[in-house]
C-alpha cells in the first residue's frame, strides 16, 4: 500500500469515523470506546480518505453485527516484516468476532519500547477471544515478555510443566469455577516443579470486587499498558509450603471424610454430613486448594437445606471425590 506524503493524525481520522455513527449506535444499546493499547501513535503519512474508508467498512462490518454491548476500536504501532513500522487495528464486539486492520510503512521504523522485564521472561497466553488475544501479544512484546499464540487449557497446562512463566492470562472471568480449576492446576504444577509463582491474571465483571484464590489479578478489559507492566514487575517468590508428609496427611483425612460423608447421605444424617464437609473446607484452604475447598463447601450448603436433595448430594460429592484424587 502506498505512503502518503502527507502525514495524518490516524487516531483523529478513527474517531471522525466513530463520531459519525455514534448516535445510531447508542439508539440500539451499543456503546463504543477507543483503545491505544501500546501507548500513544505517531503521526503517520497515510491517506486519510484510504484511512477512512477501510476504518468506516470494519466499524460497520461489527456494528452490524452487535444488538447491544460494547464496540472496542484498538489501535497500535509496532514492528513490520522485513523493517518498518505498522500500524494494527482491531474492530471487535465483547463476544463477537471482529475485523483486523494493518498498515506497513516502510517510512515510519518502529521505535522498541523501553522494555522493564527481562526478555527471556514468558507469557502463557490463554483467551478464546481472537481480537483480545492478539491485542495482549502486542502488549506482551513491548514489555519485552515472550508469548507464543494461545493455547487450550490442556495445552497450558503441559506449557505451565516445561518452564516458568512471568504471567499467565486466562481470558475467563476470574469468578468462574473454570477458570479458577484452572489456576488451581496451574499453581499445583509449579510447585510440583519448584518454579517461581507466575502472576496469573483473568478478567472479572463490571462492577465486580473481591479476591479469587490462586488469581493474583482480576482485572476489567481494556487493561492499559501501564496496568499490565505493573501486574508483571516482580514475581511473587514461591510460596512458603507445607511439607510432602502433613500435605499427604491433610488430604488422606479428607479422603475419609468424603467416605464417611457418603454413608450419612445414605442414612439422611444431614448434621454429619456438613461437619465433615466442613473438614473438608478448612483443610483444604490450608492447602491451597481452592478448587476443592469451593466444592466441599458445596456439600455442606446443600446437605444445610430444609430438605437435602440425596441425588444432587451424591453428584456434589462425586465431582469432590474426583477433585481429591487429582491433588498430590
Amino acid at each position: 500500500m502506498a505512503e502518503a506524503d502527507r502525514r495524518c493524525d490516524a487516531l483523529a481520522v478513527v474517531r471522525g469515523c466513530i463520531e459519525t455513527r455514534r448516535a445510531s449506535w447508542e439508539r440500539k444499546g451499543v456503546e463504543v470506546g477507543t483503545e491505544l493499547p501500546c501507548g500513544p501513535l505517531p503521526w503517520l503519512s497515510l491517506d486519510e480518505s484510504m484511512l477512512c474508508k477501510a476504518v468506516e467498512g470494519a466499524l460497520d462490518s461489527v456494528a452490524a453485527r452487535l444488538h447491544r454491548g460494547v464496540l472496542h476500536v484498538a489501535m497500535w504501532w509496532g514492528n513490520a516484516r522485513p523493517g518498518g513500522g505498522r500500524l494494527q487495528m482491531e474492530v471487535y464486539g465483547d463476544e463477537s468476532a471482529g475485523v483486523s486492520l494493518a498498515f506497513d510503512l516502510e517510512k515510519h521504523p518502529a521505535v522498541s519500547p523501553t522494555a522493564p522485564i527481562d526478555v527471556s521472561s514468558r507469557a502463557l497466553l490463554i483467551d478464546e477471544h481472537s481480537a483480545r488475544a492478539r491485542i495482549l501479544q502486542a502488549q506482551c512484546a513491548c514489555l519485552g515478555l515472550e508469548i507464543g499464540a494461545p493455547v487450550a487449557a490442556k495445552a497450558a497446562l503441559a506449557m505451565a510443566a516445561e518452564a516458568p512463566h512471568r504471567m499467565v492470562w486466562l481470558g475467563g472471568r476470574a469468578a468462574d469455577i473454570e477458570v479458577r480449576r484452572l489456576a488451581s492446576a496451574i499453581r499445583r504444577a509449579e510447585r510440583k516443579c519448584g518454579f517461581p509463582s507466575a502472576r496469573i491474571v483473568a478478567l472479572r465483571d463490571a462492577g465486580e470486587d473481591g479476591r479469587w484464590p490462586d488469581i493474583d489479578a482480576a482485572v476489567d478489559w481494556p487493561v492499559s499498558l501501564d496496568h499490565l507492566r505493573a501486574i508483571c514487575a516482580t514475581v511473587q517468590p514461591p510460596e512458603e509450603s507445607l511439607s510432602d508428609a502433613v500435605r499427604l496427611l491433610f488430604l488422606r483425612e479428607s479422603r475419609r471424610d468424603a467416605v464417611i460423608i457418603r454413608e450419612a447421605i445414605d442414612l439422611g444424617d444431614w448434621s454429619t454430613v456438613v461437619r465433615h464437609a466442613h473438614r473438608i473446607k478448612g483443610g483444604t484452604v490450608v492447602l491451597g486448594e481452592s478448587v476443592v475447598c469451593a466444592q466441599a463447601e458445596r456439600v455442606e450448603q446443600a446437605a444445610r437445606h430444609a430438605v437435602p436433595d440425596r441425588t444432587q448430594l451424591r453428584k456434589l460429592l462425586a465431582e469432590l471425590e474426583a477433585e481429591l484424587r487429582g491433588s498430590r
